[in-house]
């Protein structure tokens, strides 16, 4: 199984291997090839997976590529509970050096602590939603995106969220409508191959912490056992229901 990193790197080493000279170390065109299909098979290579190959960077002034880097896009959320967010500046950081155009609205991450400083400091730019969803390649989203939001997506993007698809079927039908995409993140199957997309077992952890506060707090008594000069304080009993490993 191949992925956006792993191509790059076998064909840099097959280009590399084929044209090397074994002749006082170096570099020649060999004779069954012609230097400019190398030059352009690996200056297509390069742009279209937006990493370093055989030397060419996409990110360099002196490489014309023919195509622009796939650009991703992180949208405010649009409920107000929703502190969570899409993008986090450390993941945005992995993405630009990964060849990724990275923006975002203004905003993203407040609810979340990150200012957008934090994510202009590493490369990402702020741009408005309207703007940004037309240009997107792919847009992420916590929840399920509004409908004004998905019609404004062109043809062909991609969008990854939480996306509730037996309960927003609308959404799912604007998907399709507008020729887009949807991946829903909580319907990724939990396998060993899938672990890294994985979603929903860290936002469970969080849940299943928060319940025990949220307990306490209602509860009228204190959970642990205490011995004191003038009793003691049996612990709460409590019955966990939960699913999973560690279910």
């Amino acid at each position: 199984m191949y992925d956006a990193q792993s191509v790059p790197h076998a064909l840099d080493r097959v280009l590399t291997w084929l044209i090397d000279s074994p002749i006082g170390g170096r570099r020649r065109v060999s004779p069954y090839v012609n230097w400019q299909t190398f030059s352009r098979l690996a200056t297509g290579i390069a742009c279209a997976f937006g990493r370093p190959i055989w030397g060419l960077n996409p990110a360099s002034t002196t490489l014309s590529c023919p195509i622009h880097p796939m650009r991703l896009y992180a949208s405010n959320e649009t409920t107000d509970r929703e502190t969570r967010t899409a993008l986090t500046p450390e993941t945005a950081e992995k993405l630009i050096r990964s060849g990724f155009e990275v923006t975002f609205e203004s905003g993203l991450g407040a609810r979340a602590d990150f200012p957008d400083a934090a994510y202009e400091a590493i490369g990402a730019q702020p741009l408005d939603r309207d703007t940004g969803l037309a240009q997107a390649d792919v847009a992420l989203w916590v929840g399920p995106p509004e409908l004004s939001a998905v019609h404004k997506m062109k043809r062909g993007a991609l969008s990854a969220g939480f996306l509730d698809p037996f309960q927003r079927r609308d959404v799912l039908e604007a998907f399709v409508n507008q020729g887009v995409t949807g991946v829903s993140l909580e319907m990724m199957p939990r396998s060993t191959l899938a672990q890294k997309m994985d979603a929903i077992s860290s936002q469970a952890n969080i849940a299943g912490y928060m319940a025990v506060i949220v307990a306490a707090e209602r509860l009228n008594r204190i959970f642990p056992m205490m011995m004191t000069p003038a009793g003691t304080l049996s612990p709460v009993k409590v019955f966990v229901i939960g699913i999973g490993v560690a279910g």
